[in-house]
């Protein structure tokens, strides 16, 4: 729903536009959840962006999670807690 609204071009009135808009996306991405693998290195990719782009000392992991979540929903990527734990080794 949060993908839905921020595409969204007005404010939206009704439910019926979040249904339809999920439909769509759920359509528009393709037959199927990704493999573990490919949601694995989508998720490195993402959180070596981040990294890179912190300035300053070491990024708090509860930061990180936080961010690569954001990230991976914003693009409508379905997020895996197992996936991102073993990838930041928690």
């Amino acid at each position: 729903m949060q993908i839905v609204h921020q595409r969204a071009a007005q404010p939206i009135g009704s439910f019926v536009y979040f249904a339809k808009g999920i439909l769509s996306e759920k359509e528009s991405s393709g037959k199927g959840i990704d493999s573990v693998a490919k949601m694995r290195t989508r998720y490195e990719k993402i959180v070596r962006e981040i990294q890179s782009s912190y300035i300053g000392g070491n990024l708090p992991i509860s930061d990180l999670v936080f961010k690569v979540k954001t990230r991976v929903i914003n693009e409508g990527m379905t997020w895996n807690d197992d996936a991102i734990n073993e990838i930041l080794g928690i």
